[in-house]
Formats: C-alpha cells, sequence, structure tokens
C-alpha cells in the first residue's frame, strides 16, 4: 500500500505534465479567483465537501495569496451573499426541474443528491472575472461549468468528493428515491448542456480517495489527473477543551462513550451500532453511551433508529445529536473523551471523521469498504471490520475495548499519520500546484 508521502514523492518524479506548472501561460492569470462551485453552503449541514472547500480557500489565500469565491446554491440557506475570513459566498437560486415533486422530497435533495439548476449562477460564471473554475459536484451544476468554460476558454477542474466509479448501486437507488413519480421536464436542457461530457473535457480531475483516483486515472491516462485527499485541523481536536460530555448530555458518569460521527442516514449505517450495543447488553456489558452525532439527512432512517433504540429498550444507553456546528466545542470535546470511534458505513468516498478521531487520540474501528480501505491500515492505526458482519464488528470493538495497550499503539500510530500526510499547509500546496498544472495543460493543447 502507497502512502500519501510516496504518491506524492512520485507526482514530483514524473516528467510528463505534471511539470508544465513552472512554465506559466497565461499573463496575469494569477490577479483573478478560483470559482469554487458547489452544490450548497451552509454551516449547520456541514460535511467533509464544505470543510475541503472553506479549508483551501483559506490556505489558497493565506499562503499563495490566491483569492477563490465559492459559488453555490441557496439550498438549506437563502442568504444571498456574505463575506466569512475574506472569503467572498455567493448563493443563487435554483430549481430541480421535475414535475410532481413534492415539499419534502425536494428538502431531501437540497439535503442529499439533489441534482438542480441555477440559471443565475450560470450567467455569474458566464460574466465573472475568473481564472479557473473548480467544481466540486456533478450533473448538472458541473455541466453549467463546463458550458461557461468552453464558452470562454477558461480551465475547469471536478474534484470527485463523493465518488463516480465506485458508488454501490444501493447508494444509487437511495439518492434517486426522491425522483420516483416524478417527471423530468429538464430533458431538453440537459441535451444542451452535457453532463455526460463533464469528466471527458474537465482540464483536470481530483480524487478525494484512492480507488477512485486508481479508476479515474485508467479512464483518463492524458489528463492531469491527481489524489488529494481531505485534510484536518488537528488542533482544533487535539488541544483539550474544558466541556464535560457527561455532565453536559446527562449521561451517568461511569459510562463509557462509544462515538459515531456522520450524517443520520443509510449509508452510515448506525443502525448496526445499535444492534451491537444491544448485543453488549446480552453479554451484560452495560457500562456503554453510543453517541450518534450529525445533521439528519435522512428522516425516516432517524424514525428506524429510534425505533430500533426502543425495541432493544436502549433509549437510556443511546443519545443523538442531530448536527453540531464546526466551532461548536462539543464536537472535540466528544472526540477526546470516548473510549473508541465506530464508523459502520456502507459507502465512504474518504472519511474526513477518521482523521478528526486520529486527531484527538481516539481508537477507531471502521467498515472496510470504499476509501477507508486505504486510508486506515488495518491492526497499525485502526481496525477494520467486514461490512454487514455484527460478529466482525463486535470481535474489533473488544479488540480495543479489552487492551489499553494495543488501543494506545492505535492511537500513536493515528496521531503520525495525521501529522505526515494529512496537515492542510501541505495539501493546498499540492493543490496550487495542480491549479497551475492544469492551466497550463490547457492553454498548451
Amino acid at each position: 500500500m502507497i502512502s500519501n508521502l510516496e504518491y506524492f514523492q512520485k507526482l514530483r518524479d514524473k516528467p510528463t505534465w505534471l511539470k508544465l506548472y513552472q512554465e506559466p501561460n497565461m499573463k496575469n492569470r494569477d490577479k483573478y479567483p478560483i470559482a469554487q462551485v458547489m452544490r450548497r453552503f451552509h454551516i449547520k449541514e456541514w460535511g467533509g465537501m464544505e470543510g475541503a472547500v472553506w479549508n483551501t480557500s483559506l490556505g489558497l489565500k493565506q499562503q499563495h495569496h490566491i483569492n477563490s469565491h465559492i459559488l453555490c446554491t441557496q439550498a438549506l440557506n437563502r442568504v444571498p451573499s456574505e463575506v466569512i475570513d475574506n472569503i467572498p459566498i455567493e448563493r443563487f437560486r435554483y430549481h430541480y426541474p421535475y414535475i410532481g415533486l413534492t415539499k419534502e422530497k425536494r428538502l431531501n435533495l437540497d439535503k442529499k443528491g439533489g441534482n438542480p439548476y441555477s440559471f443565475s449562477l450560470s450567467q455569474r460564471l458566464l460574466r465573472g472575472e475568473f481564472r479557473l473554475y473548480h467544481c466540486h459536484t456533478m450533473q448538472r451544476m458541473a455541466a453549467m461549468v463546463r458550458y461557461a468554460a468552453k464558452r470562454r476558454g477558461l480551465p475547469y477542474v471536478i474534484s470527485l468528493h463523493g465518488g463516480q466509479f465506485t458508488v454501490p448501486k444501493t447508494e444509487i437507488d437511495s439518492l434517486i428515491k426522491p425522483l420516483q413519480n416524478t417527471f423530468n421536464a429538464g430533458k431538453a436542457i440537459d441535451l444542451l448542456l452535457q453532463p455526460q461530457k463533464v469528466l471527458t473535457d474537465a482540464s483536470g480531475i481530483i480524487c478525494i480517495g484512492y480507488n477512485e483516483y486508481l479508476k479515474t486515472q485508467v479512464c483518463f491516462p492524458d489528463k492531469p489527473v491527481i489524489y488529494l485527499p481531505n485534510g484536518v485541523d488537528s488542533s482544533r481536536f487535539s488541544t483539550p477543551v474544558s466541556l464535560d460530555v457527561h455532565q453536559h448530555l446527562h449521561i451517568p458518569k461511569g459510562r463509557k462513550l462509544l462515538l459515531s460521527v456522520g450524517r443520520i442516514d443509510s449509508q452510515k449505517n448506525q443502525l448496526m451500532l445499535i444492534d451491537l450495543l444491544s448485543r453488549l447488553h446480552a453479554r451484560g456489558e452495560t457500562q456503554y453511551q453510543l453517541i450518534l452525532a450529525g445533521p439528519v439527512i435522512q428522516s425516516s432512517y432517524l424514525s428506524q433508529l429510534l425505533r430500533s433504540i426502543e425495541r432493544n429498550r436502549l433509549q437510556a444507553h443511546v443519545t443523538i445529536i442531530p448536527g453540531i456546528e464546526p466551532d461548536n466545542e462539543l464536537l472535540p470535546a466528544l472526540y477526546q473523551q470516548s473510549s473508541c470511534f465506530l464508523l459502520a458505513s456502507t459507502h465512504e468516498p474518504f472519511g474526513i471523521v477518521v482523521l478528526e478521531a486520529w486527531s484527538a487520540g481516539l481508537p477507531i474501528v471502521a467498515s472496510r469498504v470504499g476509501s477507508l480501505v486505504h486510508l486506515i491500515r488495518h491492526n497499525h492505526d485502526g481496525l477494520l471490520f467486514n461490512p454487514d458482519n455484527l460478529d466482525s464488528l463486535q470481535a474489533n470493538v473488544s479488540k480495543v475495548l479489552s487492551s489499553p495497550s494495543f488501543a494506545k499503539r492505535l492511537i500513536e500510530h493515528g496521531l503520525a499519520r495525521v501529522a505526515s500526510e494529512y496537515c492542510w499547509p501541505q495539501l493546498v500546496s499540492h493543490l496550487e500546484a495542480f491549479y497551475r498544472t492544469v492551466e497550463n495543460w490547457h492553454y498548451s493543447k
């Protein structure tokens, strides 16, 4: 398995397009901002993509004096424009071109998997002064970016945050479920903007997951493609906080905390963690409190969780926190005061919560799926269990909880990985170099 350090060393040694950024072709390009195009940007619905865009935008400005403008729809946040830490954020009206789409289904699409058009955002892309477009979403919004880039002769980069070639069918079915019994009235626009050509015509592709990078490189061998994982502000999670989680959440003092941070939806598979807790109780191990923290994306899945908790009589041993803002001290407190971090996802394009847990010194047990297989080195800096195998999950959790010395070794190795491979300044420098690579590849064609 190749480490991030080895991977980026290989990039530096490549004699092909990756050296192009040394010879800029476009005059005065540095004075124009990067257009960071997203589906939504809302502090209360913060996820891995939002964190990555925000931290790289800050880093580009602070380290390389490159400005970014965040452009997105008004999904979940109607504030049309604001400036935070000198980063302009513009939000545009949007619509889903489906007849029969209910208000509830529209909200579900806003939270996850929405595929809207925004004509006002499209006009901003066509008329604004930008040096490069960086699109962090696919489908129709990416098609709008492609259209603007082709019209203006500018390069555009696509980041595959949610996966493209590695998304399981169950996740795809979940994403399109809100569109059942609706009629797609946007087919004519789709034919004009051709979303299917977004990756083919892109000047560069960034893969957040390593397995996605390998497949993308095979599909586009002559195009700039890079593996650039998410990073973490490790000090945010390693600096001790005074908040007492047990007191704050009214949890009995003697309980050991099992933590899972992530959206409340079927992809994160929190139902499996309820089953784990039930098993532990059946064995007489009632000293654990399961904490599920994350925004509710699927209300129907939350209802399933609540029914499972009630059926197993675990109401007093499960705490659900429906979303924590990134700057809330409760988040690092949860990581720092828990005994084990659990991630039971059925699909995981990256897993930024793993970096957060490592930073806080928390041992990790995660499912052997997606990019977690590359991110976590089994028995070295975390443990991987077989997906949908409760016996495997229980065995790995017991291994961590029953051996403090083993858990300590996992923690030490995780902390070392964060420091050497996932700090934002290092990743931002790789991104800045890739932008220059993409620009020169684009203008040299």
